[in-house]
């Protein structure tokens, strides 16, 4: 059994996807990050950076629990773990490790950098930031746009965890204000991906995480400064 320390995060999101996909039983545990869950000493022991997901498993290497962190790191144990998911040829698997790699240092932090200047930082009178962000966003979608038109996968022919990376952060171009339908590779791909059944059930799922999970308005200024790092939680 593995223990799913999550939310509703696309990161997360990953996980549950794998998991499902890869027919591994598992435990979700909400983590309400947005009242500080996640600063709360039993999830710092598990997670230091105090970031979800983290997972659990109790049938970890040599048989023992085996706590892990880093929804890429999680993919890539589960992966081998299972031998699902990912090409058994050495030059297939590298090829699927360099997209998700490449979903951990830009799709991730470029499209979550846009939604915070989009949703979170109203009074931001600056354009630089948001424009920024955008032409990274769209540089991204470009690119998994002309991968695509080569191959039906991300990182070949085969459904494998690159494709579980990135697909729920391109669940985001209407938040991120995106033009989707104006790559179709990428948007048949995106489709054809939402509609596999696991991927289904794992949306559903969030949905209802999110219909009784905490939202912004929620929280108090207090909260909000420790979730962004802004205030008196912030270091000169």
């Amino acid at each position: 059994m593995i223990d799913v320390y999550g939310m509703e995060s696309p990161n997360a999101v990953k996980v549950y996807i794998a998991l499902e996909e890869m027919g591994l039983p598992y435990r979700n545990h909400f983590v309400d990050v947005l009242h500080n869950e996640n600063y709360e000493p039993w999830f710092t022991e598990l997670n230091p950076g105090r970031k979800v997901p983290v997972i659990v498993d109790e049938d970890g290497p040599g048989g023992e629990p085996f706590t892990l962190f880093e929804s890429g790191a999680i993919l890539l144990y589960l992966a081998e773990k299972t031998g699902k998911l990912i090409p058994a040829d050495r030059s297939g698997h590298y090829r699927t490790v360099q997209w998700v790699f490449q979903q951990h240092g830009l799709m991730g932090p470029m499209g979550g950098q846009l939604a915070h200047f989009l949703r979170f930082a109203p009074d931001c009178k600056d354009p630089y930031p948001e424009q920024r962000y955008r032409t990274q966003n769209n540089i991204l979608y470009d690119l998994y746009d002309g991968e695509l038109a080569k191959r039906p996968y991300i990182a070949g022919d085969e459904f494998t965890i690159a494709d579980v990376a990135i697909w729920p952060w391109i669940c985001y171009h209407e938040l991120h204000r995106l033009d989707l339908d104006a790559r179709k590779h990428l948007r048949a791909w995106f489709d054809r991906i939402g509609a596999r059944p696991v991927v289904r059930k794992v949306t559903d799922m969030i949905g209802k995480l999110k219909s009784t999970a905490g939202v912004m308005g929620s929280m108090t200024e207090d909260h909000q400064d420790l979730f962004f790092a802004r205030g008196k939680h912030t270091r000169a």
